[in-house]
């Protein structure tokens, strides 16, 4: 669905950032962000966590996320988490 007014005012990368899609990977870099901290004071998580993280960080599968986003917050994100990256999660 177009927002008549995102395609009136607003430029094509503002309208691409605030898509579904663009909020995703917003999303998604922000908990990279989070466990790349969270490295650095101490935390368990190897580099190869944080590439595979990046690897798929763009990959968004709008239908299948669609499917597995019900319930609570932290179990949708734990569900997104299996998704990207089975072995990681």
């Amino acid at each position: 669905m177009e927002n008549v007014l995102a395609s009136r005012y607003a430029s094509a990368p503002m309208v691409d950032l605030w898509s579904t899609t663009g909020k995703i990977i917003l999303e998604r870099q922000l908990w990279i962000a989070v466990m790349e901290a969270q490295k650095e004071l101490g935390l368990d998580i190897s580099d190869q966590t944080l590439a595979d993280y990046q690897a798929v960080v763009e990959q968004v599968d709008l239908a299948s996320i669609r499917k597995t986003r019900r319930g609570h917050p932290p179990r949708r994100q734990s569900t997104d988490r299996r998704v990207l990256c089975p072995r990681r999660a």
